[in-house]
């Protein structure tokens, strides 16, 4: 079909229902909603890893869609029809000849598509909790693919990045700086080259399975209870047979590159406890390194197609995470205790540097409430060191926080725990259970008085602290004594500073 069919199209549907029809488009299709239902129609074009040129090939990849992304939102996709021109008019009809192929499917709310929900600050942690749990139950109810062996081996993996790199070189100082390109390429071969065992590991254990190939928040309809994930991958098995980390991977830099560390966090540790697949997490750094490079290249050829200055911008921002991640391929892994008085910045500054170091964070204000399975944004009113903030409750949240920890950090992950460790018996707990197995970096986080009295009258996202807490907390707040490897740090100022100066620290030990 070609665009001026497709507007033909388009006025002949609003002229015979009487409704508005609008179109989106990406690099691949052309999606029709009107109001009632959406039909989607692939592009006539070749990208090399993708072929919809003739349409024959258009029909067949219909049916694949439809038959593969049924598996997870069978609600939605409604069949298979035949766009046809009979006369002057080109419709979904019984008459004329067949001009192309659309995906009908039941249209849902565009502002309630993840990526719009995100950006307006309208998802919770509720939401990325079901999520990872749909996900999570998804892979384990799909069995390895009988092609694992070829789609999850070195060769394929070498291909699909030498795909990106083949396919990006045009984009070279016009989207991704030179030297940033070629940092990439070495930081990736460096590591197929180096990892090639943990490729062949993850084979056997059954791990490479037909995924939906294309999880980030632009596929993900959020309505009230539901979550419906949509327009997986049909169109290259090289793409949608994958290892399910890969698939992790993506939704995890979907959710960093919108800035929300916090939810990539929380799914993380949400999956793992569905699918316990830890091993996972030696390449979960370099699958975030690809997911990242791919959506570069696809924003970037659809900026070739329309020109527009937000889509540059775009996909520089893609290139520019994926040369993050890069950065931290071959990190070693630390664990790292952010602690401190409430209002001090530790669970800002835990984030911001886990986001640029490659590292977990787990908190305890969010373990406190999942273990009495509390809403997270659910604000608990109590007094000092009462209810879940009791003695009792808090050595369980410690335990689990230092054990869970434990778990990232020898499956070769850094991880910082984020809490306040005010307890002489929560520190002695952290030696007891790590037993020499890991030495932490202890970084004591305090600011200036002002600061934390604003910090704790501003709205707070998770943290039941306030001030009067504060006060008794700072009498009750055990002296720092014997802590091997303690940084002290002024957390006053501007965040970035403070990290550059934890880093320099850090590197000295």
């Amino acid at each position: 079909m070609t665009e001026k069919e497709l507007l033909k199209l388009k006025e002949d549907i609003e002229r015979k229902e009487k409704i508005k029809v609008k179109v989106i488009e990406t690099h691949t299709s052309w999606v029709l909603l009107t109001g009632k239902y959406a039909y989607k129609i692939k592009k006539p074009v070749n990208f090399g890893f993708l072929n919809y040129t003739t349409l024959p090939l258009r029909y067949k990849y219909c049916q694949l869609e439809w038959k593969l992304n049924s598996r997870f939102s069978k609600e939605i996709y409604l069949g298979i029809l035949p766009i046809r021109k009979y006369k002057d008019k080109i419709f979904f009809n019984n008459k004329g000849e067949i001009i192309d192929y659309a995906i009908k499917m039941k249209e849902l709310p565009q502002e309630r598509i993840m990526t719009n929900l995100l950006l307006k600050k309208r998802i919770n942690y509720s939401v990325i909790k079901n999520l990872a749990r749909i996900v999570g139950n998804f892979h384990n109810s799909i069995k390895p693919d009988k092609e694992g062996f070829l789609y999850g081996s070195k060769e394929i993996i070498c291909y699909n990045w030498d795909e990106n790199f083949y396919q990006t070189k045009d984009f070279i100082e016009k989207i991704i700086k030179e030297k940033d390109y070629d940092f990439i390429k070495k930081e990736i071969d460096r590591f197929i080259f180096e990892k090639e065992d943990i490729f062949l590991k993850r084979i056997k254990k059954g791990k490479i399975k037909y995924c939906h190939g294309d999880l980030h928040s632009q596929n993900i309809f959020v309505c009230d209870d539901s979550i419906y994930l949509f327009d997986g991958i049909e169109f290259n098995k090289r793409f949608a047979i994958c290892d399910e980390i890969s698939e992790v991977a993506f939704m995890l830099m979907d959710l960093e590159f919108y800035e929300r560390k916090d939810f990539s966090d929380y799914f993380l540790d949400n999956y793992l406890k569905i699918t316990d697949d830890f091993e996972g997490l030696s390449l979960l750094t370099f699958y975030k390194t690809y997911r990242a490079y791919v959506r570069g290249k696809v924003t970037g050829f659809l900026f070739f197609q329309n020109r527009k200055k937000e889509i540059l911008e775009k996909a520089k921002r893609y290139f520019d995470l994926s040369k993050r991640y890069a950065r931290n391929l071959f990190k070693e892994r630390k664990f790292l205790i952010f602690f401190g008085l409430i209002g001090t910045g530790k669970s800002f500054l835990a984030q911001k540097f886990g986001e640029r170091n490659e590292a977990i964070v787990l908190n305890t204000d969010i373990i406190r409430k999942e273990l009495v399975n509390l809403p997270l944004e659910e604000k608990r009113i109590v007094k000092y060191g009462r209810d879940i903030y009791s003695h009792s409750f808090s050595k369980k949240t410690y335990n689990y926080l230092i054990r869970r920890g434990l778990k990232y950090y020898l499956n070769n992950y850094s991880i910082i725990l984020d809490g306040t460790f005010n307890k002489k018996e929560w520190r002695e707990m952290v030696k007891r259970i790590l037993n020499k197995k890991v030495i932490p970096f202890w970084i004591y986080l305090y600011a200036k008085e002002k600061v934390i009295k604003r910090r704790l009258s501003s709205k707070r996202r998770i943290t039941d602290g306030r001030l009067e807490i504060y006060e008794k907390m700072k009498r009750d707040f055990y002296p720092i004594r014997d802590l091997k490897n303690l940084i002290k740090i002024d957390n006053s100022k501007n965040y970035k500073e403070v990290i550059k100066k934890i880093e320099q620290k850090l590197f000295c030990f």
